[in-house]
């Protein structure tokens, strides 16, 4: 397990999990909070690795949408 600051350039490449605990992208009373997501400009994402989001509303958050863009499995808290 590793944790990172947000403005932090990372990598990801080496991590078979990518896991969004925060509540980044979830419905709340804040209309645009489902467009919230742990993943910036500054990640390198991987492919071919599993994001779990906790968060299970919506469905499928911005967090899994950029894992499925980058061609990963995901899955939501709801699993």
């Amino acid at each position: 397990v590793s944790i990172y600051q947000s403005e932090d350039i990372i990598q990801m490449n080496r991590y078979d999990c990518i896991y969004n605990g925060t509540g980044l992208g979830k419905y709340s009373e804040n209309n645009k909070s489902i467009l919230e997501t742990p993943i910036t400009k500054r990640h390198i994402l991987p492919s071919k690795k599993l994001f779990i989001d906790a968060n299970y509303t919506p469905w499928t958050t911005r967090f899994l949408h950029q894992g499925i863009e980058a061609n990963n499995s995901t899955m939501n808290g709801f699993s």
